[in-house]
Order: structure tokens, then sequence, then C-alpha cells
């Protein structure tokens, strides 16, 4: 490709990344904008960054993605017509995969969106989570807040030992609810607070029994008879209250009630958000410095302009500057703080911690002056650990709850918490080392942080080792939340950096939280995971607790259970909302006890059952070589099959492979979970550069995911785009469903299921693929990319897809604009031509395929093979 095209194309992301859109839009909205077409809200920061690397150029056959080699030859077959494969006993298309009602055919059939009706009282079988649908909130609370693996609970410890499913409540809090459901009512009982049990302190809820013509109840989980006060009691018709329709925590599963004096420790105010941007040298040369500056332009005007929330900025680098923005400062002014060992707060707490509608002028000046500011790249150390001591120290010292949001570039190598580079490789025998902390100092500060009701999110931006493992620990310990950009350069990250601010800061979101899960009697809770402090053995402290936060319980028996005894389950979260006022986040559920092991089964839930395993394998990856945690890994699923054929198919042949229907889909996911770099292959020509942070990455990622999104992570959705043009419906908004676009069929992880012909969007929730075909028609590839981007030579270079005039385009954007579409991640497009030597990223996310020849490891099987050697398992062990 010529320089002159090389110039071209570099000038117009440039110009993109300055104005934010391509085509000009609206401001940027409060509400959820279409993020992926880049609105304008703001002026962009004067001038990029000197020394900044806007990406792959065009035209550098040499470089793979995200700045890694491409790596070996692509792992399917030539580009010429479909692909065909020899047949084998076990045929592919015939198995259990998740494409079932979504494939193209089905997709042809819906010419209407029908949300799915799900009545919360009804019990299972519950909707998966990743699926669209209105729960109606009766007595048991939405499945988006709580859920169980066991939607029967085995009534012994023998019984749900024998079943090898893992029991537990897999709880989010203040996950999403959709706009056709009634919100979550918050409940007011004045100065004397929520009714609460004298024993256990459970939560009035819809499952009490009343007594005495309504003076008294009893408690559903301790069973003890307590005394209403005067003003809560009233009279019962047919056992029911006389006030039912106006005491909303009576006859709904999920209530906040507003906290009372009793639960503060402190008095309730907003939150602060303290930014702490790296401004070394590495920031400055790959764009992170002028990525933040600009999408906080955007961000801040739109999302904070009536917000109680005080924003606070600080930059860091061998230095740490405090930046005041006082309304009484005529502009901002700069505190710097060279002592990175015993340094302290320059500036009064008032002085740089700030309102946006107070200090709006002297907030926008900074952002616009930041990137000039910092444009020469002068210093080399980061001084990350430093910046957030002092940060720790300022809202500890205000008393203020909040979040720290981290974004660093690099290893923190000078001041306090610095840290020395590890080095071990992949699948050896040492690589356990990294995925413990070096030092205790990060985990300390985040204990600090989660007393203080304070949160951290790292925002991770480098191209080389940065320790996630010990830095992290500050992240799991505060309720945080880690976003990873390998290689940071501005042109491929600056959107996706944009979008993911903007989600951080319009989802549900609380601080200084504690949360505690409720159980009947005869059962307890034995585990936790997750991103939380814990505090004893019943509670649990979060410093900051989202929507897109999840925490899984593990529950044991304490002593036997009665068939179809009802059993009850309640979480409550006290926090803080972002408003600043104190509330209790109440959830319930209930379910019976069964000694039947096919109802086990027949009840168990394979998402939370899937998020549970993942969750194991985690706590199992610090202690182990990584083939010894997939065996462990392989070792339950195959007990818990064998448990089904042993318990619940003993008259079927032993030649055939029988799963259970709830979890017929848990092969094929385990499977997909085996090639991920979280529990598989961590080998060059990923496309994370830095394996072991990678691994960290992904563990912090999954050990607090909702299942809502770990499913398509670990077995990724392949839309058919080609379809969509001229369609009647694909791509479309549907009338009267806000936000819910028809979607074009999907197909099975293969090689196999993509034609030359065709276009494919491989969404892996942390990654997003377009894949073309060798033979796709022209006018399709036309609409979506750029005659330049079509070259012989572009083909070999990364291209990131952006939104064009036409009407694929429009299509495919508002599908990713889509509510379906709405999670904590939004990564870029990446476009792959077939037979180009970036095809070897998607191949990696074809988990149906197999890696041929000997295989001697699960992660290098194919579908077909990999279900053998989970039977001959099975086998084994019956």
């Amino acid at each position: 490709m010529s320089h002159r095209r090389d110039r071209y194309h570099l000038l117009q992301q440039q110009q993109q990344l300055q104005t934010g859109a391509a085509n000009p839009a609206a401001p940027l909205p409060p509400t959820q904008p279409d993020l992926y077409t880049n609105p304008v809200s703001s002026p962009a920061p004067l001038g990029a960054p000197m020394g900044a690397t806007m990406g792959a150029p065009m035209g550098a056959p040499t470089t793979g993605p995200l700045g890694v080699a491409p790596g070996p030859a692509p792992l399917g077959p030539t580009p010429a017509g479909p692909v065909e494969k020899a047949a084998t006993k076990l045929e592919a298309n015939k198995l259990p995969n998740p494409t079932k009602g979504f494939t193209p055919a089905d997709a042809e059939k819906v010419e209407l969106i029908n949300l799915q009706q799900y009545n919360a009282q009804d019990g299972p079988p519950v909707p998966r989570p990743q699926h669209d649908f209105i729960v109606n909130d009766a007595w048991n609370c939405s499945p988006r807040f709580m859920r169980s693996t066991l939607n029967y609970i085995p009534a012994t410890q023998d019984i749900k030992n024998q079943s090898k499913i893992p029991m537990g409540l897999l709880v989010s809090p203040l996950a999403e609810t959709v706009p056709e459901e009634v919100p979550v009512p918050t409940v007011d009982h004045g100065e004397a607070g929520p009714i609460r049990c004298n024993r256990c302190r459970a939560y009035i809820n819809p499952f009490v029994m009343w007594n005495q013509s309504g003076t008294q109840y009893t408690c559903p989980f301790c069973s003890l008879t307590n005394d209403l006060p005067l003003h809560y009691q009233s009279p019962l018709i047919s056992g029911q209250r006389q006030d039912l329709a106006v005491r909303p925590e009576l006859y709904r599963g999920s209530v906040d009630f507003v906290a009372t004096g009793t639960y503060q420790t402190k008095p309730p105010t907003p939150p602060v958000y303290v930014f702490l941007l790296d401004t070394s040298a590495t920031a400055i040369q790959s764009g992170l410095v002028y990525a933040f500056a600009s999408a906080m332009q955007r961000l801040v005007p739109a999302i904070f302009a009536e917000s109680p929330v005080k924003l606070c900025f600080i930059t860091y680098s061998s230095t740490v500057t405090f930046f005041n923005i006082s309304p009484s400062a005529p502009r901002p002014q700069m505190a710097v703080m060279p002592d990175l060992e015993q340094g302290f707060p320059p500036l009064p707490f008032n002085a740089f911690a700030q309102t946006y509608a107070d200090a709006k002028d002297n907030i926008e000046k900074l952002l616009q002056l930041i990137p000039s500011m910092y444009n020469k790249p002068d210093a080399s150390s980061i001084g990350a650990g430093s910046a957030l001591q002092l940060a720790t120290k300022v809202l500890a010292q205000s008393k203020s709850v909040g979040k720290i949001f981290l974004f660093t570039s690099g290893l923190p190598e000078v001041g306090q918490g610095k840290l020395a580079k590890r080095i071990a490789n992949a699948e050896s025998d040492n690589e356990k080392t990294l995925f413990t902390a070096q030092i205790p100092f990060y985990k300390k500060l985040g204990e600090i942080c989660a007393k203080s009701g304070v949160g951290l999110d790292l925002f991770a931006c480098s191209s080389t080792f940065i320790d996630l493992a010990t830095i992290g620990e500050m992240v799991k310990v505060t309720g945080g939340q880690c976003y990873l950009y390998p290689s940071f350069a501005l042109q491929t990250h600056g959107e996706q950096l944009y979008r993911e601010l903007f989600r951080n800061f319009t989802r549900e979101s609380g601080y200084d939280g504690l949360l505690r899960l409720r159980t009947s009697t005869g059962l307890s809770q034995s585990g936790e995971s997750g991103h939380f402090l814990s505090v004893n053995e019943t509670d649990l402290m979060v410093g900051t607790v989202s929507a897109d936060s999840a925490i899984y319980f593990e529950l044991t028996h304490d002593e036997k259970l009665k068939e179809g005894e009802v059993l009850y389950f309640q979480s409550a979260l006290l926090y803080t909302s972002r408003e600043g006022q104190r509330k209790i986040r109440v959830h319930n559920w209930k379910a019976q006890a069964t000694d039947s092991l096919q109802k086990v089964f027949k009840g168990s839930d394979l998402d939370t059952t899937l998020n549970a395993l993942v969750r194991s394998s985690i706590s199992d990856v610090p202690n182990n070589k990584m083939v010894d945690v997939r065996q462990k890994f392989m070792d339950r699923l195959a007990a818990i099959l064998a448990s089904y054929r042993t318990h619940c198919a003993k008259t079927q042949s032993i030649g055939q492979l029988i799963l259970p229907e709830s979890l017929r889909l848990l092969p094929v996911y385990s499977l997909g979970l085996l090639k991920t770099p979280l529990l598989g292959p961590l080998r060059q020509g990923t496309t994370y550069p830095v394996l072991p942070d990678a691994r960290s990455y992904l563990m912090m990622l999954h050990n607090s995911m909702h299942p809502r999104d770990q499913a398509a992570s670990i077995y990724p959705t392949l839309y058919q785009v080609h379809t969509m043009s001229g369609h009647p419906r694909f791509g479309l908004s549907c009338e009267g469903s806000p936000g819910l676009v028809f979607l074009p069929g999907t197909v099975r992880l293969s090689y196999e299921s993509l034609h030359t012909q065709g276009i494919y969007l491989l969404d892996a929730v942390d990654r997003m693929y377009l894949w073309i075909g060798a033979e796709a028609p022209e006018e399709l590839v036309d609409q979506l990319l750029l005659p330049e981007e079509c070259t012989a030579d572009a083909k070999k270079c990364l291209v990131l897809l952006t939104r064009k005039e036409t009407d694929l385009s429009y299509r495919l954007f508002n599908l990713l604009s889509s509510r379906q579409f709405q999670r904590r991640l939004s990564p870029e497009i990446l476009v792959i031509h077939q037979g180009s030597p970036l095809e070897y990223y998607l191949m990696l996310h074809l988990i149906e395929d197999g890696q041929g020849g000997t295989v001697r490891d699960v992660k290098d099987m194919d579908y077909p093979d990999f279900l053998r050697h989970l039977h001959r398992m099975i086998q084994r062990i019956n």
C-alpha cells in the first residue's frame, strides 16, 4: 500500500477520534447512546499527543491485531467454497449446541419479538440469562438477581454428593432489569426502619406467616414468632393482610428498603470518583493520555451535569500531581507531590474534589489542557502504588465513599508498591507462581478501601508485563473490575475506552456495601467466590458493587430436610446509592427439597452450574499446573454426567453417551472453556501478547461475571451478517420493544459453518471479528468497507470496522447498539478476510474444530472427539 494511502487512513482515524464521529449526530444524552456511532458531544482535546501511536498502520503485514505476530497458519481449510470434512460417527451438526432455536431458519420465522413471560413464583424451568424475557416479580425475585445451580434442593448431603452438581446461589444484587418490567420498589418504614426477625434478623418478606389476626408473624427462616409494631399491624382476609396491595415488601420478591440511622456508621454522602491517570512516557506515546482526555470530555458533561458525584483528577509518573479545580480558582492549578515514599495530599479535599455543576469551567479546562500538558514523554517511571496510596488517604480522611479509576500503562517500578518483573513460560511447572501476588501491599491497600466504602476499577493499558496478579488483589477485595487493553493504541482502543467508561458511569452502582445471605434452617453457606472482602463467616464487604457484579455462595446441609419441604433464601445488600442515599436491596427466593436424584437433575440450571464450575477451576489455578487444572475440571464434569447415567438412565445402552436434558449443553460449553485463554492454551499468536497478565485478567473477569455474559464468552455467537442486507427485519428495531433488534441467524462454531460467499460476525464478549468470505458479494463488502481496506495488502493488516452510510452498515451497528449487546465490555470489531494471516485469530474461537494430528490434551480436541473422550471417562467411573 502506498504511503499516501497510509497517511489517508491514519488521518481519517485520527479525525474520527478528535471529532467523535464520522457522521455528526446529536449531543450525547445521559441515557444509553448509540455507542458504536461515536456521537459528537463536546470538543476534543487540543491536539494529539506528540509521538502518539495510532495503532498498526495499514500496510504492515507483519503485525497482527493488538500488536501480536500473526502466529501459525489458519487451522481451517483453504478458502474454496463451503468447507468439507470427512464424516464421522458423531455428526457434528447433530450434536447439542447453543444455536438451537437461533439458526438462520429459526430467525426467518420471527416476525415479531414476543418476549417470554416468566412468572417468578412458578419456579423451574428458569429462562436462560442471555435470552430476552420479562419477569413478573411475585413472591420470588427475578432470576436476574438470584439463580441457583439446583432449583430442587437435595434433601440430604448424601443426595447432593451423589449428584456431583455444585449446590449454591449466584447473587447479582443490582442486576439490570428490562424496560418492560416493573422497577424494584423503594420502601420507607420511617425512623424505625424495616421490620426484621428478632432472632435471625431476616427482613420482612412475602413468605412470612401471619398470626393472631395480623398482630404477629412467623419467620420462614428460623420459625420464630415475632410481634408486629402497632403501626404495621393489619386485619387479615382469608389469611392475607388487608393492606397487601400497598405493601410491596409483602408480595414482591425484590425491594429496596430505605436504611435509617441505625444502618449508618457515618452520614451517607454521594460518592467521589478519583481518576488516577498515568502520564509516563509509555502512556503518552501509546495515546492513553489523549484517549482518556477525549473520552472524559465527551462523557462528563453528558453524565455528570446534574449528578451529585464529586470528581477528582490526579496524574502520576515519577511524581504525583493533584489539580485544584475549586470554583474559587481562576483556572485549574497543579500541586505536585515529588515524594513517592512519604507523600501526603498537598491540597484540602474540597480543592480537588468537586461536582461538575460547581466546577464546570475548571473541569472542562483541565480536560482540554491535559493532552498539551503531557505531550512530551519525559518521565519513564510509573509510581502507581504511591498514587493509589495517596488516593486512599484522601478518601479515608474525608470519610467519603466512592471509586478509584486507575489508568496505567506499565509495571509500578518506583515508590510504594513497586514490583519486579517476573518470568515463567506458559504451561510450565512454575507458571502458577505468576498468579499469586508478589507483595501484600495492594491487598492491604484494598482492605483499607473496602472498609472505607471505596472500590477500585483498573484500566490496564500495557503491551508489557504489568503483574495483574499482584495489582489485581486491590480490585478483588474492593468489589471492583479490571479492564485489559493489550498493546494499547489510540486507533485500536480509543473508542472502546469511551464506550466502556460510559457503561461504567451509567450502570446501577452502589458503594460501601455489606452483603449477607440467609437460608432456611438446615442449610448454611460454606464458601463464597467473587470480588469482596470477607469480614466474618456470614458478611461480605464490597467497596463498590454494580449491575455487572455477581457473587457465588456455596451451600451445604446442616441437617436432613424433608421431601417437599419449602426452603427460603434471602440476600440483603446494605449500600449507598450514587445519589448518596443509604438503602438495603433485599431479594427473596424459595425452592422445594427433594430426595429424588432425577428431580435434582431435572431442576439443575445450566448457566449457574457452569458459572460455579468455572469459579472452582479458577480457585485451582494458583496451586496447580494448567494441565492439572483442566484435568480437575474434566473430572468434575465427568462425575456429574456419570452420576446421571448411574442413577437416572440405567436402562440406556452403555455404548451411548446420555446427557440430562437440563445440562445437555454443558459438554460443549466445557470444551469452549478449555479452549479459552482462561484454562486453555496461552500461546503466542493469541490476541493477548502478555500471557500471564491475560490469564490473571480472565480469572478476575470470570470470577465476578454474570452468567448473562459468561456463556457467550465461552461459546461465542456467530451471526450471519450477509443475510441482513435488504431483509425486512434483520438488524432493524422492533416496534413496541425498546432497544430490541431482530437478530440474524446464528451458526455453529466450526469452519464448516463459514461459506466463502458469506459475511459473519463473531461475538466473544471481549473480542469481535467480522469475517468476510473470499467470494462475498462485492456490493455487500462495499457497504461495510472503504475501497482501500479491500486491497491485497490491507487484507493482511489490522482494520477496524467503522460505520458507513449504507443499509448493511446501519443494520450491523444498530444491532451492536441494541440492548442485547449492552454489557460491561464493548470491543472494537476487527475485520478478517478469508485466507489472510489474521484468520488465525478467528480460528481460536471456533471451538468445535480441533488441532488435528495426535491429540494429547482436551484443549486440542474437536467436538466429536471431546465427547468420545468424555464418554470414556464416564464409562470408567461407572
